[in-house]
């Protein structure tokens, strides 16, 4: 990627030698990662709204899961073009609940410094949380089975999400500056045996992401990231050991059949807070990350359309359910704020025509510039981007683009409604009721379960007198 183009996402970054190694396959996909510090929705006019600064090392659960979920849009068509028949919903469904066990903090220290017996505390304790989700269409039970899976590694789709999942801490640490990643390796007490133990033998079945994994390894190591060596203790719960004692533990799911919607908007919410716990035990957010990062909002769409998706193709009210994808809405999702990589973001209602031209043609320079090339993966997100962007301007078109953006507009106003983030609206511009509902009131009509759910949520705002 070349530092002299004036909007890359490395522009501002200091020089690091030790770049000149990483592939610019690599370099792309690290440029991804600028997704996690870049604050959303931020009012110009504001000296707070800044994006977080690049030594600030917090990654939060939704930073997680939804880079996850970047690599595996990346990975996916490659690993099976090397001949791995991979189920894509479960696969999904393995990333999203892969860090379900944030919900209620008790992820207190990274996984290398548990006991067996503090091992077993957190199973049990994940396990426990999946009673607490959405139970319309079994949603929590699916969820909790794909967690399942992911603890028993047995399938390939475990075994691959599994691979993401490591992979993503070694990209997440290397897109940090340089002085700060022993901290965020040696420093939580991971020796290379660890990275080797835990994350090469996922990747070694897939040879697109083993090339990654080899290629970082050997810098972590050159560059004396790793803990010193010691002898491996291993104290890693066997893989049907911790599936076994996640299942025994399995909550009451309730009835997927008699379900309320303003419950249901509760329990969403327990979602919608997951992407703001930060991961390893560290504090709250701190009171001025009013604004979620982007990847904490990307975050929360893929668990609003795994829930939402399934259930308005059942749902007998709505038109057109052959337009519907998950894939492909997933696929928007990830695309959707890319552009906000280089130009940053302000709140939607605030942008300019000006803002709308320059955000597009940002696009088009990740598209042909930047973007990582492997599979197609530049054309698929350009493809993704454009057809996100074009199809929402035809109404009364109904498809997978006006589906992501009634996701959208329902997570701000779960952002708005939560009793956890409540106290930050007033460093917020925020729409009015009425002006909310007279810009998407057509698109919501589209899809009369997301209608459902937004009506009961603005019912609870004119009751409890928010904004």
């Amino acid at each position: 990627m070349p530092e002299t183009f004036p909007k890359s996402p490395f522009r501002d970054r200091e020089e690091d030698p030790e770049q000149e190694l990483i592939s610019e396959e690599i370099k792309s996909v690290l440029g991804i990662f600028e997704l996690t510090r870049r604050l959303r929705a931020k009012v110009p006019e504001d000296p707070n709204d800044v994006d977080k600064t690049r030594d600030n090392i917090t990654e939060s659960a939704g930073d997680k899961t939804a880079m996850t979920a970047y690599l595996m849009h990346y990975f996916y068509p490659l690993v099976e073009k090397e001949g791995a028949d991979l189920n894509y919903e479960r696969t999904l469904d393995m990333v999203l609940s892969h860090n379900i066990g944030a919900i209620d903090k008790r992820i207190s220290m990274p996984g290398v410094q548990q006991t067996l017996e503090q091992r077993r505390e957190e199973v049990v304790s994940t396990a426990k949380i999946f009673g607490n989700l959405p139970q319309r269409n079994a949603f929590n039970k699916t969820l909790f089975n794909a967690y399942a899976e992911y603890l028993g590694r047995e399938t390939r789709e475990a075994r691959f999400t599994r691979a993401l999942n490591g992979l993503e801490t070694m990209l997440y640490v290397l897109s940090r500056p340089p002085h700060l990643r022993a901290q965020l390796v040696g420093g939580k007490g991971y020796a290379i045996e660890d990275y080797r133990e835990r994350i090469e033998p996922f990747c070694r079945e897939f040879p697109p992401v083993q090339k990654f994994y080899t290629r970082i390894e050997r810098i972590f190591h050159g560059k004396g990231y790793f803990a010193p060596s010691r002898v491996y203790e291993n104290s890693v719960m066997r893989p049907d050991v911790a599936r076994n004692t996640f299942v025994s533990s399995a909550p009451e799911f309730g009835n997927p059949d008699t379900v309320d919607v303003d419950e249901e908007n509760e329990r969403l919410l327990n979602l919608q807070r997951l992407k703001r716990q930060l991961l390893f035990g560290q504090d709250l957010k701190p009171a001025e990350e009013h604004n979620d990062t982007v990847t904490e909002h990307v975050a929360t769409l893929l668990f609003l359309e795994r829930y939402f998706l399934p259930i308005a193709k059942s749902d007998p009210r709505q038109s057109r359910k052959d337009l519907l994808s998950l894939f492909e809405s997933a696929a928007m999702i990830l695309s959707h704020d890319m552009p906000e990589a280089i130009e940053g973001d302000i709140a939607t209602h605030l942008k300019t025509e000006a803002n709308a031209v320059s955000e597009w043609d940002v696009a088009t320079e990740i598209a042909a510039e930047f973007a990582p090339r492997a599979g197609g993966f530049n054309d698929e997100f350009w493809r993704y981007l454009e057809k996100y962007e074009l199809d929402r301007a035809r109404p009364p078109f109904v498809g997978n683009s006006w589906f992501v953006k009634v996701l959208d507009v329902l997570e701000a106003q779960f952002y708005i409604f939560d009793r956890e983030t409540r106290n930050k609206l007033s460093r917020m511009h925020v729409l009015p009721r009425e002006e909310v509902r007279g810009r998407y009131e057509k698109m919501l009509e589209q899809f009369p379960i997301l209608k459902d759910h937004f009506d009961a949520l603005e019912q609870k705002f004119f009751e409890e007198g928010l904004p």
